[in-house]
C-alpha cells in the first residue's frame, strides 16, 4: 500500500462522510469552521486506519509505530505525528498551494525510492534463485571470504570447477567484483 493509496482512502472517506453530515447540529454550533473540521477529520483519520489495518501485510509501517498508535488511541500529538508522515493532515495549519505542492513531490518521491528499491530487492531475489544448489554452496564460500583453493578441498572438486561455478554466479548476478556480489546478497538479506 503506498502514500497515494492511503490519501485515495482519506478522500473516499471524506466523500462518505459529506453523507454522514448532520446539518440540524452544524446550523446549532457556534463555531461551524470548527466543528466541520472535526466532523471530517475524524472521518478521514478513520478510514485510513481501516484501510492501514485491513492492508497491513501490504503496507510499510513499522511494527513498532502500529502497536504504539493502538496501546495509545487517545495520545493525540502521538497519533497525529503518524498521519503527518504519512500525509498532511488536515489539521494542521492553513499551508500554501506551493508547500503542499511540495509535500506532495515529496511523498511521491519517497514513494518512487521505496518502488525502487523493491523493484531492486525482486530483481536479486531472482538472481539468487536461478542459482543451482552447488552454485549456491559455492556463493556462501564466497561470502564467507573463502579462497577458491578452500572452496574446492571443502566441497571435494576441483579448482576448475570452482572457477567455473564462480564464473556462473557472476554472470547470473551481472556483478564485475565479489565486493559488489557481496553487496548485492546483504541487501536482500537485510531486507
Amino acid at each position: 500500500m503506498t502514500i497515494t493509496d492511503l490519501i485515495q482512502e482519506g478522500s473516499a472517506g471524506l466523500i462518505k462522510s459529506v453523507d454522514k453530515l448532520d446539518y440540524d447540529m452544524l446550523g446549532e454550533s457556534e463555531d461551524k469552521e470548527k466543528t466541520l473540521k472535526s466532523f471530517f477529520s475524524k472521518r478521514i483519520k478513520g478510514s485510513i486506519r481501516r484501510a492501514v489495518d485491513t492492508n497491513r501485510g501490504d503496507i510499510r509501517i513499522p511494527e513498532h509505530k502500529m502497536n504504539e498508535i493502538r496501546k495509545n488511541p487517545n495520545d493525540e500529538a502521538m497519533v497525529s505525528m503518524f498521519f503527518n508522515s504519512i500525509f498532511l493532515s488536515i489539521d494542521s495549519k492553513p499551508y500554501d498551494d506551493d508547500d503542499l505542492w511540495q509535500a506532495i513531490r515529496q511523498a511521491l518521491a519517497t514513494d518512487a525510492r521505496q518502488r525502487s528499491q523493491g523493484e531492486q530487492l525482486a530483481m536479486i531475489r531472482d538472481r539468487l534463485d536461478s542459482l543451482t544448489d552447488k552454485e549456491r554452496l559455492v556463493l556462501d564460500l564466497m561470502i564467507q571470504g573463502n579462497a577458491n583453493k578452500t572452496m574446492a578441498n571443502e566441497l571435494d572438486v576441483s579448482l576448475r570447477t570452482i572457477e567455473n561455478r564462480r564464473r556462473s554466479i557472476f554472470t547470473k548476478f551481472e556483478a564485475n567484483s565479489v565486493a559488489e556480489l557481496v553487496s548485492l546478497v546483504l541487501k536482500l538479506k537485510e531486507s
